[in-house]
């Protein structure tokens, strides 16, 4: 019932901080969460009962242990859970249907929720935000413990190198998990198609862990499916299974008139070169012609072929697949840049950022829209913005942290 607080709590504390710690994660994805109420049959307690040998944590053994001697134990262990879990799936995969994911109760938030990555720092907020994400997990307890204890309960912020990388480490596998079971919701063929596209260029130790374990998995859920994008249909179901828990803070609809919303719905659209020159986190002060103010947060999600490059990230980057997100109030600490302008030019700021394509462009967007740091209104512009942000959205306020604000 409140799952944002616990994967809030590894997304806001130590294990998140820098870049290497957060390449785990995609840029934007959603999280979805198993019905609890199918999750206390017996049967699967007795399954977890069964695997709590395959089920340690690297956060069991010492500080100092060897790295290496331990990613291959925890790695044989977590594996062998897959498989076993497999064998279990076959008996009930008629029973594996849309009522098997939480709907809230109807009411709770929870029920589903987006983690956004921003290169070095990251957020979680309730719902469903922004477009469809390239990747989705579906989180039961087990996996949703797992994590905690993880990267809270049991991550020493005294280890050394060695602890620190056994936890990063680990935490390829939960998410490769969470992954598998939305996965485990679509047809065999589409499960293969889609951890082949989410993994490509992998090493085939990746392989081994996801796209071959999902060939041994013949199973095909009780999922009636009517088109030929399956994954695009299950998430229409989720959208109309979770209407009632969806919250409406991140929704540009309930914030825009409709004439503004078709302006700045474009942003949505901007992808390639032209988003993967933004910013990974821009705020955005639009004022009406009455004074009013409304701030929005423009984010860039980057693209990547896949995600286990511990240290080469800009290996595994597609800029071509990069877009821009661009949601209602503030999400992110750590800005990269200010925009303002009148609400009557704002079709001149899209048509600016759809225009990008090289560093002078950006400088041109900066001078025309931009609030710099060598602004002489830079510091009215951040006490009008820290004081919508208090007044708006009093809950998650704080002070901003400009240490990355960007000067391009």
């Amino acid at each position: 019932e409140e799952a944002e607080y616990p994967i809030r709590g590894f997304i806001k504390g130590p294990v998140c901080r820098g870049q290497v710690a957060l390449n785990v994660i995609d840029d934007q994805f959603w999280a979805f969460f198993s019905d609890p109420e199918w999750l206390d049959s017996p049967g699967y307690e007795e399954f977890l009962k069964d695997q709590s040998k395959n089920l340690h944590l690297p956060g069991e053994a010492e500080s100092n242990a060897n790295p290496l001697t331990n990613w291959l134990k925890y790695s044989s262990l977590h594996q062998k859970y897959l498989q076993a879990k497999n064998e279990v799936l076959v008996n009930i995969a008629a029973d594996l249907d849309i009522s098997t994911i939480w709907d809230g109760d109807g009411h709770n938030p929870n029920a589903s929720l987006t983690i956004m990555r921003h290169f070095d720092s990251s957020s979680v907020v309730q719902g469903l935000v922004g477009q469809t994400p390239k990747t989705v997990w579906l989180v039961d307890y087990g996996l949703l413990e797992r994590i905690h204890y993880l990267l809270v309960a049991e991550f020493d912020v005294f280890g050394n190198v060695g602890h620190q990388l056994m936890t990063r480490l680990y935490m390829d596998f939960l998410r490769m998990e969470g992954e598998q079971n939305f996965l485990t919701m679509l047809p065999h063929d589409e499960r293969i198609k889609l951890a082949e596209y989410w993994y490509r260029d992998a090493t085939d130790e990746v392989d081994d862990y996801l796209v071959n374990t999902e060939e041994d998995a013949t199973i095909n859920p009780g999922i009636e499916y009517q088109t030929d994008d399956p994954k695009t249909e299950l998430l229409g179901m989720l959208r109309e299974r979770l209407q009632g828990a969806q919250p409406q803070k991140y929704s540009l609809a309930q914030h825009l008139t409709p004439e503004m919303l078709s302006i700045l719905n474009q942003l949505n659209e901007v992808t390639g070169r032209s988003a993967n020159v933004m910013p990974e986190l821009s705020f955005i002060m639009v004022e009406d012609m009455n004074g009013a103010q409304q701030v929005f947060t423009l984010m860039r999600v980057s693209g990547h072929s896949n995600l286990t490059g511990l240290l080469y990230e800009e290996e595994n980057r597609l800029p071509d697949e990069d877009y821009l997100t661009l949601v209602p109030g503030i999400i992110g600490t750590y800005p990269g840049a200010f925009f303002r302008f009148s609400s009557f030019r704002a079709d001149r700021f899209v048509d600016a950022v759809e225009h990008l394509k090289s560093e002078d462009d950006y400088r041109e967007l900066m001078e025309r829209f931009g609030v710099r740091r060598t602004d002489i209104s830079f510091w009215q512009h951040s006490d009008q913005l820290h004081d919508w942000f208090r007044k708006n959205d009093p809950m998650y306020a704080g002070i901003l942290d400009y240490n990355r604000l960007e000067n391009r």
